[in-house]
């Protein structure tokens, strides 16, 4: 079906943060094994020859990728499943009139072509009382 897609600014902001996520856990673990390599030139927590401050960051970085990850991902499955709604409800709407048509009927007085009529049999408004409790032998 085609049906245009909605919410552009949101997706876009996903897009950005999915991007992002990736950049800085590069970033992150970049600047670790650089700090690791630098080994006595950088000041820090140094053990066996090595400077190991830059692993101290690492985690900083792994959960901010994993935040602005998901956060994309989940505002990137939002707009998908608006979409597919919206592509289910358009698919339902063409069914409806295909299958109206080739019964012959005519929309229902009152409605919007394409919607769905009221159904012909009341809705009881209050449900039966339920049966009595059987007694215990």
């Amino acid at each position: 079906m085609d049906v245009p897609r909605r919410y552009t600014g949101i997706r876009t902001i996903g897009a950005i943060l999915l991007v992002l996520s990736w950049v800085v856990l590069a970033i992150s673990l970049i600047v670790a094994f650089w700090v690791l390599m630098a080994g006595r030139e950088w000041p820090g927590l140094r053990a066996g020859g090595r400077n190991w401050t830059g692993f101290l960051l690492l985690p900083f970085g792994i959960s901010l990728f994993l935040q602005w990850f998901v956060i994309g991902s989940v505002l990137k499955l939002m707009t998908e499943l608006e979409h597919n709604t919206r592509v289910n409800v358009a698919y339902l709407e063409r069914l409806l009139e295909a299958a109206q048509k080739s019964s012959g009927m005519a929309p229902a007085a009152g409605t919007a072509a394409g919607s769905v009529p009221a159904p012909s049999t009341p809705v009881p408004a209050v449900p039966p009382p339920p049966p009595p409790p059987v007694p215990a032998d």
